[in-house]
Order: structure tokens, then sequence, then C-alpha cells
């Protein structure tokens, strides 16, 4: 611990400093980047911000949790995690089609398969011993969670907040599309490729030849059916008033330049499609350009020159939402719009907030509150997800509640660093 603490005071500057210990292990400034990214957060986040410390302060809880069950002797056997080890081994051979490709992607890290072993080891074992621990010892407040789960979560108001933060919003969406210059070639070739099938050459052949999408390329650009709010905005809009068997002008997406199908709609909504993509990024001037245009919409909104649901009307990108000022209804934000936590926290009824940069940064979003008290009608909701919802809830509060029962017996340290 000596040795360790006196690394952090000699290295203050590392990019990867250490930025907390538990016990004697090191939690890493890119441990926790890597938790917000999983979560979906927005990138930049800094030691300080309430992003960073809550990401911070879960990898330290599971740490205490892992070195308490350590020392408890809840970590798996030798023989038992060298069995582990290589069944997981086999299904990672296998999602990537083989140990040449494993070894190849090892590679490519500098890594050797030695090496893999042993953290994928040190991995699982941290895994086995903090579930066995939690088990034991919180299982008398997981079976605490009643029968009916929409009576334990409106019950439990405060933990639903906390872990979800249900809000009613509106939004207006804005999404990140690369700039003229940058598609010219690809919507050239795309008006070209039109022209080609309505000339009577088929959609699928030309996908085939042409289409940049990994996913879909092989089988002619076949994306099967999918559900309203599956595809981006954009894609979804651009088939809205397509005909089954026409094929649309090519339009812009976050991910490039699409020629896009109809093949069938439901009465449900649903859609079949067959498209070609063109890959063509968004650069971050991109995305500034965007975050701009949707800030100046915010101040127009926020000092009273246009409503909200005027601005939905002009300016939104979703086809899902623009015919009713944006309403997306009652959203779990910390779950579904992390992003959007920290402005939406602040805000009454009528306020805006944003832009937001949302869905990995292939959007910026204005975002308004609809109403200040809230009381979710469960009624509307899946069961089998609800008892999910409340089974995950009640675990997390148990897991919290262990880890301060256990705060006592194990040293966290959390060096001060100056920027």
């Amino acid at each position: 611990m000596i040795l360790l603490l006196l690394a952090l005071v000699c290295s203050p500057g590392l990019a990867d400093r250490v930025v907390a210990v538990v016990a004697e292990r090191p939690v890493l400034h890119s441990d926790v980047l890597s938790r917000l990214a999983e979560s979906g957060s927005p990138p930049g986040a800094l030691p300080g911000d309430p992003s960073y410390e809550k990401a911070l302060e879960e990898i330290i809880g599971e740490l205490v949790i892992v070195e308490t069950a350590r020392s408890e002797g809840y970590y798996p056997s030798p023989a038992e995690l060298e069995v582990l080890v290589s069944e997981r081994l086999a299904q990672i051979e296998s999602g990537l089609g083989g140990e040449e490709q494993l070894l190849a992607a090892l590679a490519s890290t500098g890594m050797t398969m030695g090496e893999y072993r042993t953290r994928l080891g040190e991995f699982i074992g941290d895994q086995q011993a903090a579930q066995r621990f939690v088990s034991d010892h919180a299982g008398r407040d997981l079976a605490a969670v009643p029968a009916d789960p929409a009576a334990y979560l409106q019950s439990n108001l405060e933990l639903l907040e906390e872990k979800l933060m249900p809000r009613h919003l509106g939004w207006i969406l804005f999404p990140v599309l690369p700039s003229d210059s940058a598609c010219r070639e690809a919507e050239e070739l795309l008006w070209s490729l039109r022209s080609r099938i309505e000339s009577g050459e088929s959609f699928e052949d030309l996908a085939g030849i042409w289409s940049e999408d990994p996913g879909s390329a092989q089988s002619g650009g076949d994306l099967g059916e999918f559900a309203p709010g599956d595809m981006t905005p954009c894609f979804e809009a651009a088939l809205a008033d397509l005909a089954p068997g026409e094929t649309s002008p090519p339009f812009r997406s976050p991910y490039g330049v699409h020629l896009a199908r109809l093949d069938a709609r439901s009465e449900s909504g649903s859609m079949e499609a067959h498209h070609i993509l063109r890959i063509v990024p968004p650069t971050a001037s991109d995305l500034q350009r965007t975050i701009d245009t949707a800030s100046a919409v915010a101040d127009s909104i926020s000092q009273g020159l246009l409503s909200f649901d005027e601005a939905v009307r002009r300016y939104s990108a979703d086809p899902l939402t623009r015919g009713s000022g944006g309403d997306l209804g009652v959203v779990f934000v910390a779950q579904m719009l992390p992003e959007a936590v920290q402005g939406v926290a602040g805000l009454s009824a009528g306020d805006v907030c944003g832009p937001v940069a949302v869905q990995e940064g292939t959007a910026a979003a204005v975002i308004t509150l609809l109403e200040d008290s809230l009381r979710i009608d469960w009624s509307g909701y899946d069961r089998t997800w609800l008892s999910d919802l409340a089974g995950s809830i009640a675990y997390e509060h148990a897991v919290e509640s262990l880890v301060d029962s256990l705060s006592g017996f194990v040293t966290v340290v959390r060096p001060l660093y100056e920027d």
C-alpha cells in the first residue's frame, strides 16, 4: 500500500493516473471512462463531474465487495477457475469465428494468449466471488420484493428517482449529418444506381456490389422487418411517404448516404425494407454545426420568440413525436437518456435544456419537462419488464447497503490532484 501511495504522489500528471485505491487494487482514470462509455454517457467527463464521480463510486463499491469476498473465502479454487476460464475462452473463440481469429485480435493489442488467460481469470474470479458473496449476504433484502412489482415501485419512489429518474419529457431532435461536400460523391453514385434500378436492374444485385453496410450488403441490402423507432429517425422519415415497392431518392443519416426501397408496411407501423449505404461518417465539425443550430432554437424558445410545439414542427427530425409536440411520454432518464441527466434534473414544467448530444453522438436534442408532478400509470407496462425493473432496483439497493456496511473494513484511498 505504501508503494502504491508513493506512486500516486509521484505521477499526478499521467493521462491514465490512478484515481482511487481499494485495499491494494488501483482504479485507473481509464477504468472510469470505460464505465461511462458503457453507460452511454457523453465523452469528456473529468474527476469532480457528477457522472464521473458516480461511475467511480460504482467501481469502488464493486471492488469493496470483491476484496471482502476474497478475504472470506468466496474466491473460486484454481481448478474451478481453470474450468471457468476455458469455458469462457471457448465462447469467445466461437463468437470471433475460431482460435485463429482470437489470436489475431490479441496480436493487434500486443497481448499474448497467456497474458489474456491471466487477465480473464482475474476478471472471472472477481465476478464469481462477488456474486456468491452478494447472494449470501443480500438474499434477505432481495426476497423482500413483493409479488406486485408495480406496488413495490410506487412505494419506493425515492429509489426509483435515484436509479431511473422518471420524467415526462418532450424533445426536438436534430440529427448529426455529414456535410454537403463530404456527401457529394456518394449522392451522385446513388442517384445513378436509382436510375439503373428504375430501368430494370435488380436492387439486390446493386446492393451486393455497392452497399457498404456490413450487416446487409451480402443479403442484397435486406433489413428485414423493423418497428417504429428501431431505425434512425432520418431513415424512417425517408420511408414515410413511399408506397411498397418504391425507391427513395438518396438521403443522409448519421451513418452516411442511403438509397432505400420500402417492401412492406403493416397496420402497426412496422416496415420491411432494403437499402444501399455509402458510409460517410460525420465529423466533429458536423456535430458542432448541429449543436449550434439546436442551441439557436433553444435560445429562441427560452426568449419567447418561438413556442416549443412550433419548434418541434419546424425542426424535429423524429417522425414518432413530431406530430405530438415532441412528447416522449414518461422517460427513465438515467437509463434511456443518461447524457441528459444533469440538464433535466433542475427543470420545472415548461423549462428547456440542451442541446445535449444523444444517441451515441448521432443527434442533438433540446429537451423540455412537460409536467412537474408525475404519477406513473404502471398498468401500461409489460408485467415481466416491471418485475425485472423492480428486481434490478431492489438488487442495486441491496448491494449499495452491503457496500455501506463493509466500508469500514476495506481501505479506500482517493488521492487529490491538481489539474
